[in-house]
């Protein structure tokens, strides 16, 4: 593939510090329509960097001048061709065995089993690619050898995350690049690639999973800070909008949403929605007193951006004249930006009689939710709730 060994292996090493960092140029981001599948199948951007190389590796040079050499003096281009045709079916396989080892997964964090494929494969497919189908494994514990990824498997099967088939990963992936050509298209987009910086298109194309699981992308479109992406559900077109502030894409509307702004019973107070967060407040039995609906805000720049800043959510609860008794309940907020799945995450809630501490809480679907134990509020008072984040690994 004309690559040094010195070169792969000190690119390898970078790709498995951050799998964003990829040596054989792959950009997944840019992967939306049949131009740049074409451009990723035979590797050009590869092979155009590597050819920049060239001149400055006697080495890999020997291989494409000998048969320049052979073909001027046999008057036959054959010996040519008899090199480059196999370079560009090698090409072609090795871009199909490298594709279900990333593409569609969450790349911003280091779990190995978020950000890499897990491919059941036959014994004859695991020895054609390797044993690549376990790339998650390999990411996971590097030193283990190839051979015995497919043992090391049934042990971490309970971790994985992105399971598929390699039937299974191609169809939707080829399907998915049809989709994307067709609805650009349709969408007046001249081209089905993605129009704006690498980063920002990549970090979007990571979130949308996230924030909008039903959709599926088709193309995004990067104006400075705002993202504007192509997605659809199934047979539905639409779109969605997200907005870059406090160093995170915030979600800020998508066609077809599925949580209602305002939650509210006879029984429970409700939680007025602001910011785009979507929150809730259940409990088995009724609350007794006087309460207002809660009020809930995001964090300014400062509460949330910074060494010591590790603020996500507020919310408080103003009680009425009447004393507010309320029996065990579980506050659910999902958050319209990416949650790091690797941080911990914890609430606070204190004032007009109460204090509860810090209440740890679960993550699942982008989702927080927080057990908290029966409390009596004092009437007239504030009782005010806060989400912190704490990015040290579990």
């Amino acid at each position: 593939m004309l690559v040094e060994f010195p070169l792969w292996r000190r690119e390898h090493a970078e790709h498995h510090a951050d799998v964003r960092s990829e040596g054989f140029r792959y950009d997944y981001a840019r992967l939306t329509g049949k131009r740049e599948l074409l451009v990723h199948i035979f590797m050009l951007r590869h092979f155009a960097r590597a050819l920049m190389r060239l001149p400055h590796n006697s080495a890999m040079l020997a291989y494409p001048g000998l048969t320049i050499a052979l073909s001027f003096v046999a008057h036959s281009p054959a010996w040519f061709w008899l090199w480059l045709l196999p370079l560009a079916i090698s090409a072609v396989v090795h871009t199909h065995i490298e594709l279900p080892e990333h593409l569609g997964t969450d790349e911003s964090g280091n779990d190995a089993f978020a950000n890499a494929w897990i491919v059941r494969a036959s014994r004859f497919a695991t020895w054609f690619v390797n044993a690549n189908n376990y790339h998650a494994l390999h990411h996971h514990d590097p030193r283990l050898p190839q051979q015995s990824l497919s043992t090391a498997a049934v042990t971490h099967r309970t971790r994985e995350r992105y399971v598929t088939t390699y039937m299974d990963f191609f169809r939707k992936f080829y399907a998915g690049i049809l989709a994307a050509t067709f609805v650009l298209c349709a969408l007046g987009i001249a081209s089905a690639s993605d129009i704006g910086s690498r980063r920002s298109v990549r970090e979007v194309r990571a979130a949308i999973p996230v924030l909008v699981p039903t959709a599926i992308v088709d193309g995004v479109t990067i104006d400075h800070d705002q993202a504007t992406v192509a997605i659809h559900y199934g047979k539905h077109r639409g779109t969605a909008s997200l907005s870059y502030h406090q160093a995170r894409w915030w979600l800020v509307q998508a066609t077809s949403r599925w949580s209602p702004e305002y939650y509210l019973t006879h029984d429970q107070p409700g939680i007025l929605n602001a910011d785009g967060y979507l929150a809730t407040w259940h409990s088995a039995d009724a609350w007794s007193g006087s309460y207002e609906n809660i009020l809930s805000r995001a964090p300014s720049d400062a509460e949330m951006v910074g060494v010591d800043a590790n603020s996500i959510y507020f919310f408080e609860l103003r009680v009425g004249a009447k004393t507010v008794t309320a029996p065990k309940s579980t506050l659910t907020v999902w958050c319209p930006f990416v949650l790091d799945t690797q941080s911990h995450y914890s609430m606070t809630f204190a004032g007009g009689g109460v204090d509860v501490g810090h209440i740890d809480g679960t993550l699942k679907d982008n989702t927080l939710t927080f057990a908290l134990p029966a409390f009596t509020a004092q009437p007239s008072q504030t009782v005010q709730g806060e989400i912190e984040v704490n990015p040290t690994p579990r």
